[in-house]
């Protein structure tokens, strides 16, 4: 004839289960008394990673009190509160002394007891399972790691170990998802996530979308944040890295755009972004730099080059008074071309922000009245004293008088009447009225210029 046991209370570490297993009412969890209660042959110290600790009482057995003595208890986790198969099990002879007990479960793995509803089956010996399964619930104390409690991974893997996933989709494309640790002798671990997947003649590394309504708010389909700290240390939100020359490391475009876009001709770059804006910066530091390129080549290299197959090359805005550009230890050039080949011209410098515009004339008897154009008045300030230039076309002697800002008059000093000349005004750019010889706009203009004149000898 078979047992009936009667377990009127059950108490988990992280847990409390309470209820009267059988037909006998529950009379609560009750302490073990002082020296009562014999913890199993398991020590919490030797194996702490995975010990469950429980506290019970069984109240009767068949109708009578529980002798004292040793008893085979089992202990099983379950996912659903009857029926179905055990995770895990543990089987323990266990001292019981007035009913109670104390067993440490620990033959159950993390992946048991990984976050899931979980139910607790008792039984003593051979006997059946007591009815009913007692759920587990979780208490604040297992909601975080105690104060001060610090977690070393240096157990579970060795520096440069790594997981991995394989797996396939269809016929035609394979992936593999790994992951991997590596330890540094200071003590911190470094982590990876690499991704392969393969399709056809394509590869990807990590292929991310995210998707969000207006109201929901941004979406991401990669988020990238880094924070290095101490000497010479270095933060990479996202770091690309090709293994070829004609590769890219990182690629960024809109839709209708693709890297194919880009003539094969073309140098390949690191990174190449592509949209109705490919590359926009911005800056809010006040000496700093919304855009910057560098070029570390030992000779010949361009810090920037800006190439236009139909449109236009490089357009600056910058409010009025402000500098639109600056050269440092270079000069301005246009390259034409010729049948030697394409030649640089130069640009003229001033020391003032000068407007000039160029015409031709010719004196009606002694005299000529030449108008300003209306459109060149716009850009200068002709309140200003403006500077005209005439160059005659034959033997006479002219000059110049009533300049004013519409109008100036070219008179015949000696020589031939009627002669035909032409003319040049320069006057100052409007609203640069006061520039002249301004420091350079740079903090460190002066360290440019000896760099620049320590390359060029």
């Amino acid at each position: 004839m078979k047992n009936k046991w009667i377990l009127v209370g059950l108490i988990l570490v992280f847990c409390l289960l309470a209820g009267t297993v059988g037909s006998s009412q529950a009379q609560g969890t009750e302490p073990p008394e002082e020296g009562a209660a014999i913890t199993s042959e398991s020590s919490i110290e030797d194996n702490l990673d995975n010990i469950i600790p429980i506290q019970g009482k069984l109240s009767t057995v068949s109708g009578n009190p529980v002798p004292d003595g040793n008893y085979s208890i089992t202990a099983s986790l379950y996912s659903v509160d009857h029926g179905g198969t055990a995770l895990c099990t543990d089987t323990q002879t266990i001292t019981v002394m007035k009913g109670l007990f104390t067993m440490n479960v620990d033959n159950c793995t993390n992946e048991d007891i990984h976050g899931q509803q979980l139910y607790l089956g008792i039984k003593i010996g051979s006997d059946a399972e007591m009815t009913p399964r007692q759920p587990i619930y979780p208490v604040p104390y297992a909601f975080s790691l105690k104060p001060g409690a610090t977690i070393d991974f240096s157990t579970l893997f060795m520096a440069g170990d790594y997981v991995d996933l394989q797996g396939s989709i269809g016929s035609s494309i394979s992936w593999w998802l790994g992951y991997s640790y590596a330890l540094l002798p200071n003590g911190r671990a470094n982590f990876g996530l690499k991704t392969s997947v393969t399709s056809g003649n394509i590869a990807y590394g990590i292929s991310s979308s995210a998707e969000t309504s207006a109201a929901e708010g941004d979406a991401y389909g990669v988020y990238g944040y880094a924070n290095a700290t101490g000497t010479n240390a270095m933060s990479y939100g996202v770091y690309g890295n090709a293994d070829s020359i004609d590769g890219f490391g990182v690629v960024g475009v809109q839709t209708g755009y693709n890297p194919s876009d880009l003539p094969s001709v073309k140098w390949k770059s690191g990174g190449l972004f592509g949209g109705r804006n490919g590359v926009i910066g911005i800056t809010k530091a006040n000496n700093g730099n919304a855009l910057y390129a560098l070029d570390n080549s030992t000779g010949g290299g361009w810090a920037g080059v800006f190439d236009s197959n139909n449109g236009n090359g490089v357009n600056i805005t910058t409010p009025s008074g402000k500098t639109g550009l600056v050269v440092y230890g270079g000069t301005k050039n246009a390259a034409v071309n010729t049948d030697e080949g394409s030649r640089l011209l130069y640009t003229e410098e001033s020391t003032e922000v000068w407007f000039s515009d160029y015409g031709f004339g010719k004196l009606d008897g002694d005299k000529a009245i030449i108008t300003i154009d209306p459109l060149f008045a716009q850009t200068v300030n002709l309140n200003e004293p403006y500077h005209v230039f005439i160059q005659v076309y034959g033997d006479a002697e002219v000059y110049v008088s009533n300049r004013t800002p519409t109008q100036f008059e070219v008179h015949l000093h000696d020589g031939e009447p009627n002669i035909e000349f032409s003319y040049r005004i320069v006057a100052v750019r409007l609203g640069y009225e006061g520039n002249r010889l301004e420091a350079a706009p740079d903090l460190d203009a002066q360290e440019r210029l000896e760099q620049s004149d320590s390359s060029n000898p």
